[in-house]
């Protein structure tokens, strides 16, 4: 009962420690029920009296990215970045809304942050081996980085359909 659900987390209070995720569930249960506008008005008030709250910042992000307003999701997910600098989860989101937004230069550098601050990130290696075939460049890098991602993931399909893409890029067909 998502109504019954959100109507609870909307008493936690700030003070306590649970406020955090429950802003976060609320959020979430509004956009599992096709209230993506509702979901976003209260992460924005979320944010509002808490600005420099990462997560807040981040998940409004990747719900601005659901609605493909992708400028909007850059801020936020920016602003997250900003605040905790070491978090990959951030990074990657970022980089893979950057790519949606069509700025594969912002994207790249996000996806090599991820991989500077979590060398065993494989979805970071696999989007970014992926990138740069789709690309067509950087292509034994590109192969190096898939199969760098296969060790971690050994049996993910989008992992191999990468390493394919890559050997067809490269004419090794």
């Amino acid at each position: 009962n998502n109504d019954a659900a959100v109507a609870f987390f909307r008493k936690v209070q700030p003070e306590t420690r649970f406020y955090d995720d429950a802003v976060v569930h609320v959020a979430f249960l509004l956009h599992d029920d096709g209230k993506t506008g509702e979901a976003i008005e209260y992460l924005l008030n979320a944010v509002e009296k808490s600005p420099d709250n990462a997560e807040f910042n981040y998940y409004l992000g990747t719900m601005y990215e659901e609605t493909e307003a992708f400028d909007e999701a850059v801020g936020y997910l920016q602003k997250a970045v900003d605040i905790e600098q070491d978090n990959a989860k951030y990074h990657f989101r970022l980089g893979v809304v950057y790519d949606k937004s069509g700025d594969k230069e912002a994207s790249i550098a996000s996806m090599r942050k991820v991989i500077e601050l979590d060398p065993k990130h494989a979805n970071a290696l696999n989007y970014l081996g992926y990138t740069y075939a789709d690309l067509g460049r950087n292509l034994d890098e590109a192969e190096r980085l898939v199969r760098e991602a296969l060790k971690y993931k050994p049996d993910d399909g989008y992992i191999t359909d990468s390493l394919g893409w890559v050997y067809y890029r490269m004419g090794d067909f």
